[in-house]
């Protein structure tokens, strides 16, 4: 993992795709161990976790869940929703992000 100050937000970011950033974000780049208060995982995975709380919206190929604890926009594949292409989970206080996406 790597901390980051990008527009003066301090967030630690967990990534699988070091090429696509590299040249990029080096710039931005905290020194070791700095204090974050925003932390985002991206994760290429074909398993996806039963979201938490009770389904609120649901519209084309989008379902929103939501919990006391987080909000979950799970993106299918169009015309199939037994096919996840893409999962965004965030705290409510926007602290803690986790995507995760589909690669097939």
């Amino acid at each position: 993992m790597n901390e980051y100050e990008i527009a003066g937000i301090r967030l630690r970011l967990n990534h699988q795709y070091p090429d696509f950033f590299r040249n990029n974000i080096e710039a931005y780049r905290l020194p070791l161990g700095a204090t974050v208060k925003y932390q985002i995982d991206v994760d290429v995975t074909s398993v996806f976790p039963v979201p938490q709380g009770r389904e609120r919206i649901a519209r084309l190929m989008r379902r929103v869940y939501e919990s006391d604890l987080e909000r979950t926009i799970v993106i299918d594949e169009k015309d199939d929703t037994t096919f996840v292409k893409q999962t965004i989970t965030t705290s409510l206080d926007y602290k803690h992000t986790v995507i995760r996406i589909n690669p097939n």
